[in-house]
């Protein structure tokens, strides 16, 4: 009985690790995005993307879209991209398995 009970327990806890990391990485991206939404307070886009990075082609990507469009698009987009960030989250945190929660993510509007 204890072993079956400790398995299961171990299954859990494996099974629910892809969850937190997924968690963890929203978190961290949430993170980073409403830095920059502060930092486009008192300063111009490039130079919050430059002072609060994330990844070298997703900044590549934040850089273009600021130089074609005004600042005050890309605090919209960042808004945007936070509250899509928080609904992704949301489904990573109630899902059961990694397909449920894919789909779940892929579905928000």
């Amino acid at each position: 009985m204890k072993k079956s009970l400790l398995l299961a327990f171990s299954l859990a806890l494996f099974a629910s690790g892809w969850r937190e990391e997924a968690i963890t990485s929203i978190d961290k991206i949430i993170g980073i995005y409403q830095h920059r939404l502060h930092c486009l307070k008192t300063q111009e886009a490039i130079t919050c993307i430059d002072r609060f990075p994330q990844d070298p082609h997703s900044d590549a990507l934040a850089k273009t879209f600021a130089m074609s469009f005004p600042k005050a698009f890309y605090a919209n987009k960042l808004n945007r991209d936070i509250e899509i960030l928080q609904r992704q989250k949301l489904c990573f945190g109630k899902a059961l398995t990694q397909e449920a929660a894919k789909e779940c993510a892929t579905n928000l509007r």
